[in-house]
């Protein structure tokens, strides 16, 4: 039963992540971009910049900081912040796809082992590109704010017990500097059976409420929450890549410079509807 409820946290993180992520975004935009420019590995690479945000955050909200994120405040600065961002990074992918390499672009998109081994070479800009469109994004703060925190919550229901992550390792800190750290320092057969027998009854009953002991499950409950939402990122955004490197062979160097292009564009007006929705935020309402 206890891994029934698993599989279904985990199926039920996984299709609402893949809700999210299937919704168009910057980090769509550049994942795309990256594809186009180093292959699918580089939108792979993006993946991984997104994760990077996502993964601290997680853990922040599971600590209790998604109050403090879902404010007003917090939402208008994060958009006017992400609107100036999405405009620098959109005005400067629209540039530089205009002004191309022809050696790196021939490289780019010729189907044979040098583009092979350019696709798989290390590069850190996909990653810093999907964290910038990742920050930048006001919706993901708002989606985990509000959506995100609401699946967290939901991992606490499914054990039934309060979340309070600094009272259940304190409780268990203090367990074992008590009770347990003594056996050791001093291994003894009887001091082991009068502590077990005697005295950790008595202090578990007194000082320990049980209710937080099943916080481990719900720990447990937010692991498979944060694998099921980054499984679906990784298998859309891993999609998406296999899809524009297979089609980026098929285009010629003027569309490759026209989807790039249109790529740079697209993240200009995100940043202009971020800006516009912090100016007057009834008319993106």
């Amino acid at each position: 039963m206890y891994l029934f409820l698993l599989s279904w946290l985990f199926i039920l993180s996984f299709t609402v992540g893949l809700s999210g992520a299937l919704s168009p975004g910057p980090l769509l935009v550049v994942t795309v971009d990256s594809s186009l420019r180093r292959g699918w590995s580089g939108g792979v690479l993006t993946v991984f910049g997104h994760l990077i945000v996502e993964v601290p955050l997680i853990i922040a909200l599971a600590y209790g900081i998604g109050n403090a994120i879902n404010t007003e405040s917090v939402k208008m600065s994060v958009t006017l912040i992400g609107g100036c961002t999405l405009l620098a990074l959109g005005s400067y992918t629209a540039y530089t796809s205009r002004t191309p390499r022809r050696a790196r672009l021939l490289e780019t998109l010729s189907a044979s082992s040098t583009s092979v081994h350019a696709e798989r070479s290390f590069s850190w800009r996909p990653i810093f590109s999907g964290l910038i469109a990742t920050t930048t994004n006001p919706f993901f703060w708002i989606w985990w704010a509000t959506i995100g925190l609401t699946m967290l919550t939901y991992a606490s229901l499914f054990v039934m017990a309060n979340v309070n992550p600094p009272i259940y390792w304190g409780t268990l800190s203090l367990l074992f500097n008590t009770l347990l750290s003594p056996l050791l320092w001093q291994p003894s057969y009887l001091l082991y059976s009068f502590i077990f027998s005697s005295i950790l009854p008595q202090f578990m009953f007194q000082s320990i409420d049980f209710n937080y002991l099943f916080l481990g499950s719900t720990l447990i409950g937010w692991g498979i929450i944060a694998i099921g939402h980054f499984s679906s990122d990784i298998a859309w955004y891993t999609s998406v890549s296999l899809a524009v490197a297979r089609g980026k062979q098929l285009l010629s160097a003027k569309l490759y410079q026209a989807f790039t292009f249109v790529c740079g564009l697209i993240l200009i007006l995100l940043g202009i509807w971020f800006l516009v929705s912090f100016i007057s935020p009834s008319l993106t309402s």
